[in-house]
C-alpha cells in the first residue's frame, strides 16, 4: 500500500504551490481549506501524514493535529508556521502532540526531504516497512527506555516516576550502547549531549544512529541544559530527532512532563499496568509468610509493585483468595514485609506456582524499596549481556 498526506491551509494559493510540488511525488495527495474539511477526508481515507497551518479560522492547526492524534495515533503530523510562531510550536512538539514544524517560506527540496522522513517515521509505527521495520513490541513488555549519561537531576529525582510504569535504563558508554539499541532497536533514547563528546560529535553520533539501517528505528530525544536557540532547530529541523529537545533549564517538573507526553506519544507503556522483573536467575531473592503459626519458605519467579509469582519450598494449606497478613520478601540487601491475597494457583512446567496480589495501601517506604529493587535488577541484567 503506498503512501498518503493530507495538506490542510485556509489560504488557496498555499495548497496551490503543495498541489503543484507534490504532483510528481509517488504518494496519494489530499488537500483541505479548514479543519473540518480534513477530518471529514480522513473520515473516509487513509492518510499517514497531515500537514496543517499553524493559523486557520475556527480550528487552528494544533487543535486540529490534537484530535486527528486522539482518533488517528498512527498518524504523522506536521505543522505549517511563520517564524514569528516559532516558540509556541517547540513547545507542543517537546510534548509530542506535533512531530515537526514547516517553516513559511519553505523550501521544496527541506520539504520534500521532511516528508519522506515522516513517512519513513511513519513506516517504523507501523507494518508498511516492506520487512525492514521489526515486529511491534510484545504488548506486555512495551518499548525500553534508555538514558545515555543521565543528568544527576534525573538519575536522582525522576527515574521514581517513571519505573513503576516503563522499563528504564541507564546508558554510560555511547559506545556500548550501540550494540544495545542494534539489539532493541524499537527503543527510545534520550541523550546528555551536555558531556563526553563535543557538540559536533554528538551530532555526527545521532545522525549515524537515526540513519544505520540497524538502529534507525529507535526514537532519539535530546536532554540538555543549552538553551541555545539554533543549536535547538539544527537538533529539531535539521537532524528531526523524533522526541525533542528537552531544555533542563525550564525546572524539573516541567521536565519530567515533557518527557512523561513524549513516552505517552511514542506509545512506551506496556499492556501490563507495572513492570516485572523475573528473579529466576538472580541470588538471594526470596520471601517467607506466616499463617497460623506456620512459616513457609519459598522462591520469587517474577516481580512488580503489585504482585509477585513464586514457588513454594513446602506446599502451604492456602485458597484462592485467601488473605495473607504477614509476607516478609527479602530482595538481595532490603527487606519488606506487608500484607497480600493468594490470586491465583497454576501448574507450569512441573511446579506449582502461585500468584500473589501486595495490599495496594501498602507503605510509602515498601513501594520505593520495591521501585528500586525492579530498576536495578533490570539494569544489572543488561549490564552483565552488554557491559
Amino acid at each position: 500500500m503506498g503512501h498518503s498526506i493530507l495538506f490542510v491551509d485556509d489560504e488557496m494559493n498555499i495548497l496551490t504551490s503543495l498541489k503543484r510540488l507534490f504532483t510528481t511525488t509517488p504518494y496519494t495527495n489530499f488537500f483541505a481549506r479548514s479543519g473540518k474539511e480534513a477530518l471529514e477526508i480522513m473520515k473516509n481515507n487513509q492518510v499517514n501524514v497531515v500537514v496543517a497551518d499553524l493559523r486557520m479560522p475556527e480550528m487552528d492547526g494544533i487543535e486540529l493535529l490534537k484530535q486527528v492524534k486522539s482518533s488517528y495515533p498512527d498518524c504523522i503530523r506536521l505543522v505549517l508556521t511563520a517564524y514569528s510562531d516559532k516558540e509556541s510550536v517547540m513547545k507542543v512538539i517537546k510534548e509530542g502532540e506535533v512531530w515537526k514544524y514547516i517553516l513559511k517560506p519553505w523550501d521544496n527540496k527541506e520539504l520534500l526531504a521532511t516528508i519522506e522522513k515522516a513517512f519513513s517515521h511513519f513506516d517504523s509505527k507501523t507494518d508498511q516497512g516492506q520487512g525492514l521495520t521489526p515486529p511491534p513490541a510484545n504488548q506486555f513488555t512495551g518499548k525500553k527506555v534508555f538514558f545515555l549519561y543521565p543528568h544527576t537531576v534525573i538519575n536522582e529525582d525522576f527515574i521514581l516516576d517513571l519505573i513503576s510504569e516503563y522499563e528504564v535504563y541507564f546508558l554510560k558508554d555511547h559506545k556500548k550502547a550501540l550494540r544495545i539499541l542494534k539489539k532493541y532497536n524499537d527503543s527510545i533514547i534520550f541523550i546528555n549531549i551536555d558531556v563526553h563528546l563535543k557538540e559536533k560529535e554528538w551530532q555526527e553520533y545521532i545522525t549515524n544512529l537515526m540513519n544505520d539501517k540497524s538502529t534507525r528505528n529507535v526514537k532519539v530525544g535530546i536532554v540538555s541544559y543549552n538553551s541555545d536557540q539554533d543549536l535547538i532547530k539544527k537538533y529539531l529541523m535539521e537532524i528531526l530527532v523524533p522526541c525533542g529537545f528537552i531544555q533542563l533549564k525550564v525546572g524539573l517538573e516541567q521536565s519530567k512532563k515533557i518527557i512523561q507526553k513524549v513516552l505517552e506519544a511514542n506509545e512506551a507503556k506496556r499492556g501490563r499496568a507495572y513492570l516485572r522483573v523475573n528473579c529466576t536467575h538472580e541470588q538471594n531473592i526470596f520471601f517467607n509468610i506466616k499463617m497460623e503459626g506456620n512459616l513457609y519458605n519459598g522462591r520469587i519467579i517474577d516481580i512488580s509493585i503489585s504482585a509477585m509469582a513464586c514457588v513454594f519450598d513446602k506446599t502451604p494449606v492456602l485458597e484462592e483468595n485467601e488473605k495473607i497478613p504477614d509476607i516478609q520478601l527479602n530482595l538481595k540487601s532490603a527487606i519488606v514485609r506487608l500484607s497480600g491475597i493468594l490470586k491465583a494457583i497454576r501448574k507450569d512446567k512441573g511446579y506449582t506456582l502461585y500468584i500473589i496480589l501486595f495490599d495496594p495501601n501498602m507503605s510509602v517506604k515498601n513501594r520505593l524499596t520495591l521501585l528500586k529493587f525492579i530498576h536495578a535488577t533490570l539494569q544489572l541484567q543488561l549490564e552483565s549481556n552488554y557491559f
